[in-house]
């Protein structure tokens, strides 16, 4: 059970109109940056257009609780404050969704609830594989390649709270970096990383190999070669917890020039703020400097720090060539930490976005 944002609409019209390579122009070249929002008129009688432009969001399982309707709520004020124009599609089941969260949520701009429907999966390599309710958590992993695949556009967790605009680069894909390893330990399994070489990206070390991660994956263009693949790849091997990140890292391993021109490889930091992963938390981890290239003093995150000091590296942050638009609110309850910034990101949600606006 989780929170994504993802684009959704609806089946018929959009699978009779998607075709595979629409993300690349004449020449057959892909581009990755810099790409002017559409200009197409969004449709939401008929469906919203295929387009990068839109976020999506899934909550199915169980009816959301007080902690997880305020996530919702905070994560929606964030995007409409930073993404005004983007159209967000709330994924989730009529008999979870009350009426009351249904009329706070609809109050943002621009969100629509779409009801779950097997349907989404029709014509996908992953046709017929059902959620194992009421654990959504593994089968989001399907749902979120599916719907950006078939659709295009950013998938956030929805217990991530937005704290920027999102970054213009296209088909990102965040990954976490791996210095002097060559395989990790991953859900009791042993996982090879991918040759850093392969990251073709020059402000990125090539000597720190890399796994590939899920959150946040931003503006995918519909028909994404590499998403199939990796749809293909979740239809042959049904354990569940491989798909969401053994899959496309050994994806890139075996294929990595193949599909080099079709994603772009993001630190998950530069990106998203996780605090969940900092090393009091049972060890996971860390994301965080020292394995920062943008900038020479970043403090670490998994070390509390005040509001002061949060915000004057959030500046800092800000100049980088990538700056983090994410925060995770882990357990949807805050970050609790023994420093002076005890719960960082509910400090976040509960503050007015135009504060963290740089």
């Amino acid at each position: 059970m989780i929170f994504l944002f993802l684009l959704v609409t609806d089946f018929v019209v959009l699978s009779q109109s998607l075709r595979v390579g629409a993300y690349t122009d004449a020449s057959g070249v892909f581009v990755r940056k810099d790409m002017p929002v559409s200009a197409q008129t969004h449709n939401y009688t008929g469906g919203p257009v295929p387009t990068r432009d839109n976020i999506f969001v899934l909550w199915c399982g169980k009816r959301p609780d007080t902690h997880v309707s305020h996530q919702l709520q905070h994560l929606l004020k964030g995007i409409s404050f930073f993404q005004p124009q983007s159209p967000v599609y709330f994924i989730t089941e009529r008999k979870i969704l009350s009426a009351s969260l249904e009329k706070k949520l609809t109050a943002f701009p621009n969100v629509h609830p779409v009801f779950w429907s097997s349907s989404f999966l029709d014509g996908t390599p992953v046709e017929g594989i059902q959620p194992e309710e009421p654990n959504w958590v593994e089968f989001s992993d399907v749902v979120r390649v599916v719907v950006l695949w078939r659709w295009g556009g950013t998938y956030i967790d929805a217990d991530d709270l937005m704290v920027g605009p999102l970054i213009r680069d296209l088909n990102v894909l965040p990954i976490l970096e791996w210095p002097g390893m060559e395989t990790i330990s991953w859900k009791n399994a042993t996982l090879p990383l991918v040759d850093g070489r392969h990251k073709h990206n020059p402000s990125l070390n090539p000597e720190w190999n890399f796994q590939a991660q899920a959150d946040p994956m931003v503006n995918f263009e519909p028909g994404n070669p590499f998403l199939w693949a990796w749809m293909q790849k979740m239809a042959e091997n049904r354990s569940s917890r491989d798909w969401g990140q053994i899959i496309p890292t050994e994806i890139i391993r075996a294929r990595p020039k193949e599909f080099a021109r079709h994603i772009h490889l993001v630190p998950q930091h530069y990106l998203l703020i996780h605090p969940a992963f900092a090393r009091f938390f049972k060890g996971q981890g860390p994301l965080f400097p020292p394995y920062d290239l943008r900038l020479a003093n970043l403090p670490m995150y998994d070390t509390p720090i005040t509001r002061d000091e949060f915000m004057s590296v959030w500046e800092e942050i800000g100049r980088a060539e990538y700056s983090s638009f994410l925060v995770k609110n882990s357990g949807m309850r805050g970050w609790k930490s023994k420093g002076a910034l005890l719960d960082f990101p509910s400090w976040v949600a509960h503050t007015d976005p135009s504060e963290l606006k740089r």
